[in-house]
């Protein structure tokens, strides 16, 4: 395995841990990122339309969560679960710096989930 397939797949599994799923009680849902490790969640505006949302972590558990920001014209939702996150903020959501040599190649994730 090459230093940069490591990298990437520290770089994918880092993601897989800190991406969510983000229900607004509609029909549809979209993902979500945790920000930080308070548990910031971090969606697009059209994805959380309401005051509060559902946010489906990796290991299936599910926590409600309001709003505590919103810019539509960003497209940008900021979301704050109201309990403790499910199994700890330290191990669901590792922050991991991953060094990536430089190259011509480019990854793309448009919907992790």
């Amino acid at each position: 395995m090459s230093k940069l397939d490591a990298a990437l797949e520290t770089l994918v599994r880092t993601l897989q841990a800190s991406t969510v799923r983000v229900h607004d009680g509609r029909r549809g849902s979209g993902s979500g990122i945790i920000w930080n490790a308070a548990g910031l969640i971090v969606t697009n505006a059209h994805v959380a339309c309401g005051s509060t949302a559902t946010v489906e972590f990796p290991d299936g558990a599910t926590l409600r969560a309001p709003v505590v920001r919103r810019d539509t014209d960003l497209d940008l939702a900021a979301l704050r679960p109201i309990a403790d996150l499910p199994t700890g903020e330290s191990s669901l959501f590792p922050i991991v710096k991953v060094p990536l040599p430089p190259t011509p190649a480019t990854l793309a994730i448009p919907d992790p989930l």
